[in-house]
């Protein structure tokens, strides 16, 4: 079975019951070697279970990366909003990204709450495309899957729901 299978369905990711009563820190973690953040799957989790104490944290897991995004807009929708994105995808400095946005980043005239967090998102999978290729040169190779984390209900219903359903013309 491929160690991916039921995790993510329909673009989401779906905790299984072996690790659905775990807690946020205990199934995210940054990774000792490259301190990318990680999840630890079912079969990370009980392959690593299988291993000897001592080795259980010294072999790091990347069949999914996670990246954090986030966006949000001051005065939101009126002539005077300010809006930033933010993007994260490790613990060190190297691995977040602050994003004010401007006319450069989004030339629409009006900022808003949701511009933004559709910007972080694109930014995200950006930044993301770009660590995949430094990645893919190290000794480490290419991950599995990437995990898009956001608290937007706006990008993770335009991801899982609304786009499947549009036709390209």
């Amino acid at each position: 079975m491929d160690e991916t299978e039921g995790i993510i369905c329909e673009r989401k990711l779906t905790l299984c019951p072996t690790l659905a009563d775990l807690s946020i820190p205990e199934v995210l973690q940054d990774c000792s070697h490259c301190t990318d953040f990680t999840l630890h799957c079912c079969s990370c989790y009980n392959r690593r279970l299988s291993l000897p104490k001592s080795l259980r944290s010294s072999i790091p897991c990347h069949h999914f990366r996670i990246i954090f995004t986030d966006g949000a807009c001051a005065n939101n929708g009126l002539p005077t909003a300010r809006a930033g994105a933010g993007v994260a995808y490790g613990a060190d400095a190297d691995s977040r990204l602050s994003i004010p946005i401007t006319n450069l980043e989004d030339s629409f005239p009006l900022r808003s709450n949701q511009r933004a967090e559709l910007y972080a998102a694109k930014a995200g999978v950006e930044f993301m495309a770009e660590a995949d290729e430094a990645y893919s040169t190290s000794p480490k190779g290419k991950p599995r899957s990437w995990i898009v984390a956001t608290d937007s209900e706006y990008v993770v219903k335009g991801i899982t729901e609304w786009l499947p359903t549009w036709k390209v013309c």
